[in-house]
């Protein structure tokens, strides 16, 4: 049997005693609620503290934070809310951090040992990513150079990089993006899709697979300022092809839905 602790009553089964509603007990949280009104919503305002953190501290359940902060007109947190998702993310990792020294389990010994030999077991190397069949594939679309010529590219990238540091000097920055006209900046986060970047037009694994030399790739006329997001999509693609692949027209239709989750 199962009692309220209230008014009394006796239920046979659990969820008879969970569906009650007892009149003296919605007394009592009233009057409860009242009295620590304005600490909870302090806590939900300013401190951020979740309603299901707010129902432990208070001794309450989920549904009476959330028809209290509802009744009290207070806008309800929903799990696709930006700052909500930061929140959640930076909590996650500060949990992985106290328990295991890492924010994330992809960091831990034992697990990168487990995907090595997996990676190993599989295609005989401990990366999956240098596989013989996943680097052919790979340089038949054209994102990889040829097996086998690896360390001459690295060296090539290198040179590329090195000089593409000098050259940017005097690339002029006017805050719009090369491909797509957006606005973009040089401060922010670094993951910001707005955030400024420089891009080869001329990719540079396209010149190493052409024999373009070094200094051509990291000239100034093969260098254009433009969205973080705009490289990252771009990749191996040359400017033509880019254009043409419809990803600028995408972006720019979803600009200002970008801007408010980034």
């Amino acid at each position: 049997m199962h009692q309220c602790t209230h008014c009394q009553k006796t239920f046979e089964k659990k969820r008879s005693l969970s569906a009650h509603r007892c009149s003296q007990q919605q007394h009592y949280f009233d009057e409860y609620l009242h009295e620590h009104k304005e600490a909870i919503l302090f806590d939900y305002v300013n401190n951020k503290v979740s309603i299901l953190e707010l129902s432990l501290k208070y001794n309450l359940s989920y549904p009476q934070v959330r028809l209290f902060l509802k009744n009290e007109n207070i806008p309800i947190e929903t799990w696709t809310d930006p700052e909500r998702r930061k929140r959640r993310v930076a909590k996650i990792k500060a949990n992985w951090m106290e328990a295991y020294g890492v924010d994330n389990p992809s960091k831990l010994a034992h697990i990168k040992e487990k995907v090595q030999q997996t990676c190993k077991n599989r295609y005989g190397v401990s990366n999956g990513t240098n596989a013989p069949s996943s680097k052919i594939k790979h340089f038949i679309l054209g994102t990889s150079v040829e097996p086998g010529h690896q360390d001459k590219f690295t060296k090539y990238r290198t040179e590329v990089s090195v000089l593409t540091k000098i050259n940017i000097q005097q690339l002029i920055f006017e805050g719009i993006c090369y491909y797509s006209g957006v606005n973009i900046h040089k401060t922010g986060p670094i993951n910001d899709v707005f955030r400024a970047s420089v891009d080869h037009k001329i990719p540079i694994i396209i010149g190493f697979n052409q024999n373009i030399s070094a200094q051509e790739i990291a000239s100034v006329n093969n260098l254009a300022w433009c969205a973080r997001l705009m490289n990252t999509y771009k990749r191996a693609m040359t400017e033509e092809q880019f254009r043409a692949s419809g990803i600028i027209e995408r972006f720019k239709k979803y600009e200002s839905h970008l801007r408010k989750t980034s």
